[in-house]
Protein backbone atom coordinates (compact mmCIF):
# COMPACT_ATOMS: atom_id res chain seq x y z
CA UNK A 1 0.00 0.00 0.00
CA UNK A 2 1.36 3.39 -0.99
CA UNK A 3 1.72 6.00 1.74
CA UNK A 4 0.52 9.53 1.02
CA UNK A 5 2.31 12.35 2.80
CA UNK A 6 0.42 15.62 3.01
CA UNK A 7 2.22 18.93 3.08
CA UNK A 8 1.55 21.01 6.17
CA UNK A 9 -0.57 23.42 4.11
CA UNK A 10 -2.66 20.65 2.56
CA UNK A 11 -3.20 19.16 6.00
CA UNK A 12 -4.17 22.54 7.47
CA UNK A 13 -6.64 23.20 4.64
CA UNK A 14 -8.15 19.75 5.17
CA UNK A 15 -8.51 20.36 8.92
CA UNK A 16 -10.26 23.68 8.29
CA UNK A 17 -12.66 22.09 5.78
CA UNK A 18 -13.45 19.13 8.05
CA UNK A 19 -13.96 21.48 10.98
CA UNK A 20 -16.43 23.55 8.98
CA UNK A 21 -18.45 20.44 8.11
CA UNK A 22 -18.49 19.32 11.75
CA UNK A 23 -19.71 22.75 12.89
CA UNK A 24 -22.50 22.79 10.31
CA UNK A 25 -23.64 19.33 11.47
CA UNK A 26 -23.49 20.35 15.14
CA UNK A 27 -25.57 23.46 14.49
CA UNK A 28 -28.15 21.36 12.64
CA UNK A 29 -28.26 18.93 15.58
CA UNK A 30 -28.88 21.82 17.99
CA UNK A 31 -31.74 23.08 15.84
CA UNK A 32 -33.31 19.60 15.67
CA UNK A 33 -33.03 19.20 19.44
CA UNK A 34 -34.48 22.65 20.05
CA UNK A 35 -37.35 22.02 17.61
CA UNK A 36 -38.24 18.79 19.41
CA UNK A 37 -38.14 20.42 22.84
CA UNK A 38 -34.95 18.76 24.08
CA UNK A 39 -32.16 20.40 26.02
CA UNK A 40 -29.36 21.77 23.87
CA UNK A 41 -26.92 22.63 26.66
CA UNK A 42 -24.45 19.79 26.07
CA UNK A 43 -24.70 20.17 22.31
CA UNK A 44 -24.05 23.89 22.60
CA UNK A 45 -21.05 23.23 24.85
CA UNK A 46 -19.76 20.83 22.23
CA UNK A 47 -20.33 23.43 19.51
CA UNK A 48 -18.32 25.93 21.54
CA UNK A 49 -15.46 23.44 21.72
CA UNK A 50 -15.67 22.86 17.96
CA UNK A 51 -15.61 26.62 17.32
CA UNK A 52 -12.55 27.08 19.51
CA UNK A 53 -10.82 24.19 17.74
CA UNK A 54 -11.77 25.68 14.39
CA UNK A 55 -10.17 28.99 15.33
CA UNK A 56 -6.94 27.09 16.06
CA UNK A 57 -7.14 25.26 12.72
CA UNK A 58 -7.73 28.54 10.85
CA UNK A 59 -4.90 30.30 12.68
CA UNK A 60 -2.60 27.41 11.82
CA UNK A 61 -3.61 27.59 8.15
CA UNK A 62 -2.95 31.36 8.07
CA UNK A 63 0.43 30.88 9.75
CA UNK A 64 1.46 28.22 7.24
CA UNK A 65 0.23 30.27 4.27
CA UNK A 66 2.17 33.25 5.55
CA UNK A 67 5.32 31.15 5.78
CA UNK A 68 4.85 29.85 2.25
CA UNK A 69 4.23 33.37 0.96
CA UNK A 70 7.49 34.54 2.57
CA UNK A 71 9.36 31.66 0.95
CA UNK A 72 7.98 32.17 -2.55
CA UNK A 73 7.64 35.95 -2.32
CA UNK A 74 4.09 35.98 -3.68
CA UNK A 75 0.81 36.26 -1.76
CA UNK A 76 -1.33 33.14 -2.01
CA UNK A 77 -4.97 33.37 -3.04
CA UNK A 78 -7.44 32.92 -0.20
CA UNK A 79 -10.68 31.39 -1.39
CA UNK A 80 -12.91 32.03 1.63
CA UNK A 81 -13.44 34.31 4.60
CA UNK A 82 -11.62 33.02 7.65
CA UNK A 83 -14.20 33.43 10.44
CA UNK A 84 -17.53 32.94 8.71
CA UNK A 85 -18.58 30.25 11.20
CA UNK A 86 -18.52 32.51 14.26
CA UNK A 87 -22.13 33.47 13.69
Amino acid sequence: MESVVESPLVQAVRHVAEGRRIIVRQRALIERLRASGHSTLRSEDTLDLFLRSQAIFEDDERRIRSGVEKLVGTPMAHDRPSRELDQ
